[in-house]
């Protein structure tokens, strides 16, 4: 791998001669629109750009993915006739030259068949960055029923999450999922798991003793999704393809570390 020339400004940005080097998953949108996130702005556009270290799983991380099989379970006994279906990963459900990332579950219609999901597939030029294969399938929208994105948290966070429902971040990450889809259903769970489930890195068993459903629809958090969400989003993705958002010393410094000591990097 050779070396990437890495651009120190004065007004704290840094910057790269490549443009970013993949689309925006859409988890990482609440960052960037100044909500309450697990990553910082300056995170994200590092990601985006392939240069930002890997954080370890911590093991409530790694309880809430082994989790979520039991958890997909529950929540399909709750919605009945619907039929929960799972994304195919290496798909690009929306076609969309900006957001990509994949939804937990989806309800659809119980006559639809499962085959008839929307799958958009790429295949890209990586050098010329450029599509060189495209092939659609889709399905009616009336057949897609709501998006499921599923939240595991510790139980000391049950009493905030009852009384104030689904964090901002998580709201529009489901959100923005469903948008993509024309979908106006979102359902957002969450489970909580006590210290000794973290500990063993899976939940015992999933019920309603710990675990709240949320149903709502877009419109009822945002009076104009595209407005609030996607227009700026879009906006932000368009103006830091080669330049990054301003990184914070203290909350970016070990990206920051790496970035100045690791031998990949060239500083300008």
């Amino acid at each position: 791998m050779g070396k990437t020339a890495i651009y120190w400004h004065e007004d704290g940005t840094v910057s790269k001669s490549n443009p970013l080097c993949r689309r925006m998953p859409i988890s990482y949108v609440p960052a960037i629109l100044g909500y309450p996130s697990y990553y910082t702005e300056f995170e994200v556009w590092c990601k985006l750009s392939e240069i930002c270290p890997k954080k370890p799983q911590t093991s409530s991380m790694k309880a809430g993915i082994n989790s979520e099989p039991k958890i997909r379970k529950y929540i399909q006994s709750k919605y009945q006739p619907l039929q929960m279906v799972y994304p195919g990963y290496g798909y690009d459900y929306y076609g969309d030259n900006t957001f990509t990332g994949y939804w937990d579950a989806l309800f659809i219609d119980p006559d639809a068949f499962m085959s008839s999901i929307p799958i958009i597939t790429k295949q890209y030029d990586q050098e010329n960055n450029t599509i060189i294969n495209y092939a659609a399938f889709k399905m009616s929208d009336c057949a897609l029923k709501s998006v499921v994105e599923i939240k595991t948290t510790k139980a000391k966070n049950r009493e905030k999450v009852s009384t104030s429902g689904p964090a901002k971040d998580h709201l529009v990450q489901a959100c923005i999922y469903a948008y993509l889809l024309n979908i106006e259903d979102v359902i957002i769970s969450y489970t909580f798991l006590t210290e000794e489930e973290i500990s063993k890195e899976i939940v015992d068993k999933v019920n309603e003793e710990n675990t709240i459903i949320f149903e709502f629809k877009i419109s009822d958090y945002f009076d104009d999704f595209d407005k609030e969400v996607i227009v700026p989003a879009r906006k932000w993705y368009k103006e830091h393809l080669t330049i990054s958002p301003k990184f914070d010393e203290e909350a970016d410094g070990w990206i920051l570390d790496y970035l100045r000591t690791n031998k990949r990097f060239i500083a300008k």
